[in-house]
């Protein structure tokens, strides 16, 4: 096999666990088109990992990693599962109108377009489906099962994310996630259906150049690395300094997913054109800390 990124994150902490529904959740993704790359599957280990009464260990986990290297290939089979086995009811929130829409558009896709879909690719899933909402706006697939999922974007409005109970909420794009999204979007698994609470924020490093957009994200990793708590987990592919943009070696190291459908040919034509800062962050995961902003 041809060269591949680093598998194996650049920081990484989890409660430990005898039990997990990953590999499940993994192999489930495989049967509908999805195969999860190893790094991808480590993730997914500790996201589904479980107590002897099923309950999900990890409350909190935050994914850090450069951009293209297939976040969604990690969300879109724990929300999945979570759906067909776990009967959750998930909120997935982006801050842009069109990232909310592609995963919603994936989803769907494996699902058929509509109950009783007579061109579903895969008619068990679309058995399943209970019906869709998509007036006004809205991007919302409920099962028959009784879980439920919907796609909402956050933009700049505090309230966007209030009313509702969810068991899993995901903040993509992480790293515009701001303070009153926050405060809006956390209480909303306060009283998880299932009992079984998690929130999942995954994005890039932010800039952090005024305002607060990224700083819930970049301070809950740095947080967490100084102090890591039980009930939380991180996955970090994360250079430490800004380096040699053009040192092939180091994109290895921080893109798991180069040598996969990421292309060494795309990061050498940012090499050239990006600032060494840029790359760094774009492609190498680089986030300064806050602290250091600060002062």
């Amino acid at each position: 096999m041809s060269r591949v990124g680093k598998q194996e994150p650049t920081f990484h902490y989890a409660d430990k666990y005898k039990k997990t529904e990953g590999g499940f959740a993994s192999s489930l993704s495989a049967s509908y088109d999805l195969t999860p790359h190893p790094w991808q599957n480590t993730i997914l280990d500790d996201w589904l990992a479980v107590d002897n009464k099923g309950k999900l260990i990890h409350s909190f986990c935050v994914l850090e990693v450069p951009r293209q290297n297939g976040k969604t290939g990690v969300s879109d089979p724990r929300e999945t599962w979570g759906l067909i086995k776990r009967g959750e009811s998930i909120l997935h929130t982006a801050q842009e109108f069109q990232t909310a829409k592609k995963a919603f558009d994936r989803l769907r896709r494996k699902f058929g377009m509509k109950k009783n879909d007579p061109f579903a690719e895969y008619p068990e899933l679309n058995a399943l489906v209970d019906h869709y909402t998509t007036s006004a706006g809205q991007m919302v697939l409920d099962l028959t099962n009784g879980a439920h999922i919907e796609f909402r974007t956050r933009g700049s409005s505090s309230d966007m994310g209030r009313g509702g109970t969810f068991d899993l909420v995901v903040i993509d794009e992480a790293q515009a996630y701001t303070e009153a999204q926050d405060a809006a979007l956390s209480p909303l698994n306060s009283a998880a259906p299932t009992g079984s609470p998690q929130t999942i924020l995954m994005g890039t490093p932010p800039l952090l150049v005024g305002g607060d957009k990224g700083l819930i994200f970049s301070k809950a990793i740095e947080n967490f690395k100084k102090n890591p708590q039980g009930g939380a987990c991180l996955h970090q592919w994360s250079a430490k300094e800004i380096g040699d943009p053009n040192d092939k070696d180091r994109w290895y190291k921080y893109n798991p997913s180069l040598g996969y459908q990421l292309l060494e040919s795309a990061l050498e034509k940012d090499a050239l054109t990006m600032s060494p800062d840029s790359f760094a962050r774009e492609h190498l995961g680089f986030m300064p800390l806050q602290s250091e902003i600060d002062n």
